[in-house]
């Protein structure tokens, strides 16, 4: 999902992310999340029972989600990792929560 305003610039790969409001994703950059199944055979299984964090406390591979106004620079990888609002990131990243 890419919101209104979000800049993809070329040969960048958006998948199984939600980009906000006014992104810019750089040229050849990734932006990528680990999409969550549901197993039906399980009672009750819906998406209210499914938890960001693992018994060790490590986050679980999810969607990546970039929070309004995140910049990623080219040639950068995001993956599994919430990003929050008004972050400029330098690096790549992988399941981690950017404050």
């Amino acid at each position: 999902m890419i919101l209104e305003g979000a800049i993809m610039k070329d040969h960048c790969c958006i998948l199984n992310s939600i980009i906000g409001w006014n992104c810019v994703v750089g040229e050849w950059s990734r932006v990528e999340g680990t999409p969550t199944e549901i197993d039906p055979n399980v009672n009750h299984a819906t998406t209210d029972n499914f938890y960001l964090f693992d018994e060790q406390g490590r986050l679980r591979p999810s969607i990546t989600i970039l929070g309004r106004d995140v910049t990623v620079p080219s040639e950068v990888v995001v993956r599994n990792s919430i990003v929050m609002p008004n972050k400029n990131i330098n690096r790549g990243f992988k399941n981690q929560i950017l404050l």
